[in-house]
């Protein structure tokens, strides 16, 4: 009766040995997962179609402007000072939603500021733009696939959205958020940047007129951004572009004040962005031009 029983003690022994060693496992995975928890990854295992171009890797190309515009990236972790005594460092976390299918590739990166209830509102619109984007990928493919198997529209999409976090002045974090989606084709890359000023202090976006003083600001920025245009043009070795037609383009498209949506204060100037075809051809992208406020335009609230 004896044996019986010690050998039932070493089963329960062993027994216990297992749950540990299979609780452990779990545990570490559920941590794991914990610690990813902002990807989202949709991945059901199907063929990616032909048809798809990786728009993600366009995004280096339209954000590879750093040195010319003088920015210098930050990391996540070390962010920026905000000079707000009640929020005195502006930091964040890389949300990651990826899905991959035949018809779909979707690859989207943006920021969710760290902070609690200082910064639920701007991740609300940082979030709602992004749930909005990919709500109009979708669309766009619902559209595609209506049109029939005799369209001579592509079957497939694929996204990709990027960002960086330009700084923050006054208590105004500008951001800058770029979406590109590909529908197949010689010339079916789409650029979209979208500028977002955010004021921490009064916890709202601000609109471009908002930054300045003067109602007549345009008229001042113009001059400059097409002088600026014009030498960033004339120096960029990555196109070849014949300059005299460049040049009259340029001179047209700055002078268009609705070419003027998105600014952004950066040290002690502005960034203008200029979306693709607004200013020149397609194969330029994105245009972007630094101009120092030498005027003192700039009335940040």
């Amino acid at each position: 009766m004896k044996n019986i029983t010690n050998n039932q003690k070493v089963i329960v022994i062993i027994v216990l040995i297992i749950l540990g060693i299979f609780c452990l496992y779990k545990w570490s995975n559920v941590s794991k997962n914990k610690a990813d928890e902002n990807v989202k990854v949709t991945d059901v295992d199907a063929p990616v179609s032909e048809d798809i171009s990786d728009a993600s890797s366009d995004m280096q190309f339209e954000l590879n402007d750093d040195a010319i515009l003088g920015i210098t990236p930050v990391s996540p972790d070390k962010g920026f000072v905000t000079g707000l005594k009640e929020y005195p460092l502006l930091t964040w976390r890389i949300n990651k939603i990826v899905e991959k299918t035949k018809q779909t590739n979707i690859n989207v990166k943006y920021p969710y500021f760290l902070g609690g209830e200082k910064v639920t509102k701007l991740n609300g619109y940082v979030e709602s733009y992004i749930q909005k984007t990919i709500k109009m990928d979708r669309k766009e493919l619902k559209d595609i696939i209506n049109a029939g198997p005799n369209s001579d529209r592509f079957s497939s999409l694929d996204l990709s959205v990027g960002y960086r976090v330009i700084g923050v002045i006054n208590g105004i974090v500008s951001l800058e958020m770029v979406n590109i989606d590909f529908t197949g084709g010689g010339n079916g890359n789409h650029s979209m940047p979208v500028i977002i000023n955010w004021d921490l202090k009064k916890d709202r976006l601000l609109k471009t007129n908002e930054l300045f003083c003067s109602k007549d600001y345009l008229s001042m920025i113009k001059p400059l951004a097409r002088d600026r245009l014009l030498v960033d043009i004339k120096n960029n070795p990555n196109v070849e572009v014949d300059f005299l037609k460049a040049k009259s383009t340029i001179e047209e498209g700055t002078m268009d004040s609705s070419n003027y949506e998105d600014i952004m204060p950066y040290k002690n100037g502005v960034i203008v962005v200029f979306p693709p075809y607004s200013i020149l051809s397609g194969i330029f992208g994105i245009l972007r031009v630094y101009i120092p406020d030498t005027n003192n335009l700039l009335c940040l609230p």
